[in-house]
């Protein structure tokens, strides 16, 4: 899938958005994200996450969370 990456940046720039699943099945996706920036911030607090991902790539997209409280991953 090569929109990943366009996806989260989407998910993230959603501004009321609390919770989040994001399921994908079958691929092998590469993230590749910056750190977030302070303009860049999400109000998820809840993010569950099931797909391949490296710790690289989990700590990129964690950066964008800092209301985060409940985290779910597998893949």
């Amino acid at each position: 899938m090569g929109n990943l990456n366009d996806i989260y940046r989407l998910i993230f720039e959603l501004a009321a958005l609390k919770y989040n699943k994001l399921y994908l099945y079958g691929n092998e996706c590469s993230i590749s994200i910056p750190l977030a920036t302070g303009k860049q911030l999400s109000t998820i607090e809840y993010l569950e996450i099931v797909h391949y991902y490296t710790f690289d790539e989990l700590s990129d997209l964690i950066s964008y969370t800092p209301k985060l409280r409940h985290l779910n991953l597998s893949h």
